[in-house]
């Protein structure tokens, strides 16, 4: 790739990530910068370009567009289509990160960026209270606390896995960046870090993980009283919002009866809520429909059950291609490679445990994040595969 080409996306690469806890509209403009420049330079020099999981993900297109096609409200699905282009970023941080150097820089702009948005909301709960969820300057706290979950684990890899002079100051925004995740008072969201760090602290040392526990219940314990009634209200089958979930599940359900193979169309779940809204549901009937709060029922109900296969059949494939890779990072891998590894495999894990309660999937700036983190294990692999191979 001509120089100035690789400059140029790599600086893409940096203001995407820096962007990216504060603008959506900055993180996506950079993100396709990066992009016209990854793929001018693949033209210009006209050599074959690897694509990680190009067939699941392909699979996953034709299965939205068959889903765009079948819609309830075709015009309502069409520009949902759009949002297939930010598996974009997965090609791109594949190939450009392959250098564990340039990785950890860019991972390193996410995690300071994202320690400042940490620094801006525990400012805002100084300001409102412990009772106020915090979102940063994001429009909403869900959306917040997906992308300060994701930088939360990077930061813990690097702590635990990186670079000795590295692990200072990413145990500062690790603590920095799980104390703003606190206050959000997002369960699914504790859920998913809680799953990433499991991951992050056992590859180290499965002796560890108690010390993990400790901490938890220690956090827990000197957490705001709002803060430990969230945490206690995970258990209560009988709170009010774990109540509503479970009826917008039997929603999503009946739309899949309904809509089996491509499912009601993208967007259309929102339209169609009054038709399949049960009579028992507690929420008030007032309030329209966001989401169905799962990422597998929502994917389900919009895209029918060949979407959900499709979409599957992506992180199946991921995590074939990040298990052959993980013995050889594990035992003879440098440790700003380890600190990658388990980072993005942490982020990916928790991403899919916080989606199991949260339409995640939906909401681009926590997916393109996670694109990012998920082609670093590809890139530390891919990096690994070429220097075993005979020059």
């Amino acid at each position: 790739m001509n120089e100035t080409l690789r400059r140029v996306a790599d600086a893409g690469l940096l203001i995407f990530l820096a962007a990216t806890p504060f603008s959506i509209s900055l993180s996506e403009a950079a993100a396709g910068v990066a992009l016209v420049a990854w793929i001018a330079g693949v033209v210009l020099e006209r050599r074959p370009v690897r694509l990680p999981l190009l067939w699941p993900l392909a699979a996953f297109a034709v299965a939205s567009a068959c889903a765009v096609v079948a819609a309830v409200d075709p015009a309502r699905s069409l520009p949902a289509l759009r949002e297939l282009a930010g598996f974009a970023i997965l090609f791109v941080v594949a190939e450009r990160a392959r250098e564990p150097r340039r990785a950890l820089r860019l991972v390193l702009v996410a995690v300071a960026a994202g320690t400042v948005a940490a620094l801006h909301g525990l400012v805002q709960v100084a300001r409102h209270g412990t009772e106020y969820r915090v979102h940063g300057v994001l429009s909403h706290y869900m959306t917040y606390s997906g992308i300060v979950m994701l930088l939360a684990l990077l930061a813990l890899a690097l702590a635990v896995h990186g670079p000795g002079r590295l692990r200072r100051v990413a145990w500062a925004g690790a603590g920095l960046l799980t104390a703003a995740l606190l206050m959000t008072h997002t369960r699914s969201a504790w859920l998913g870090v809680l799953a990433g760090a499991t991951v992050i602290v056992g590859a180290r040392l499965k002796a560890l993980l108690p010390l993990l526990g400790l901490a938890i219940v220690a956090a827990v314990a000197v957490s705001p009283r709002p803060v430990q009634q969230r945490v206690w209200s995970i258990v209560d089958p009988d709170y009010p919002t774990n109540q509503e979930r479970l009826y917008m599940w039997r929603a999503g359900a009946a739309m899949v009866r309904d809509h089996p193979l491509t499912g009601v169309g993208m967007r259309n779940a929102r339209e169609l809520w009054e038709r399949y809204r049960l009579p028992a549901d507690p929420s008030p009937a007032a309030r329209p429909l966001a989401h169905l709060h799962s990422n597998p029922v929502q994917i389900a109900a919009e895209r029918g059950l060949l979407g959900l296969a499709a979409w599957i059949s992506i992180w199946i494939a991921w995590a074939v291609a990040a298990g052959r890779a993980w013995p050889a990072i594990r035992d003879g891998g440098e440790a700003g490679a380890r600190a990658l590894f388990t980072g993005g495999v942490a982020a990916l894990l928790a991403f899919h445990v916080a989606g199991l309660f949260e339409y995640s999937f939906g909401d681009s700036e926590v997916v393109h994040l996670l694109y990012f983190a998920m082609a670093l294990p590809l890139a530390v692999a891919a990096a690994a595969r070429q220097r075993r191979s005979p020059q």
